[in-house]
């Protein structure tokens, strides 16, 4: 499955969106003749879609970016670098506490001897 945070999969999801719409409208314009093949207007209108696409997957890139900057979402090297130290934390602990065991069982046994 993919990850829906990642930055390329957002990207793809945000261009098939714009397509959608895009297809969308271009659709409505020719059913409502406003699309015509003059070559003129063709090509200005042509050139407005490809703009309002631009601004959309601009928008929808910028909205997506403050959508996971709200989440607080980490990357997966930064999650594996905390996992990691954590690891090792948890180790150091596991150590720590049998020394002092061992430390408190030879001041038990000297305690018992006096």
């Amino acid at each position: 499955m993919n990850n829906p945070f990642d930055p390329k999969e957002i990207e793809a999801r945000a261009k098939a969106f714009s397509d959608k719409v895009i297809h969308g409208v271009t659709d409505t314009l020719e059913k409502a003749g406003l699309a015509g093949d003059s070559s003129g207007s063709s090509n200005q209108f042509s050139n407005q879609l490809d703009g309002i696409q631009q601004e959309i997957k601009n928008n929808l890139e910028a909205q997506f970016t403050a959508f996971l900057q709200k989440m607080d979402v980490v990357t997966r090297e930064d999650y594996e670098l905390q996992r990691a130290m954590l690891t090792q934390a948890l180790h150091r602990i596991e150590t720590l506490e049998k020394a002092i065991d061992e430390i408190t069982a030879i001041q038990d046994r000297s305690d018992s001897n006096s």
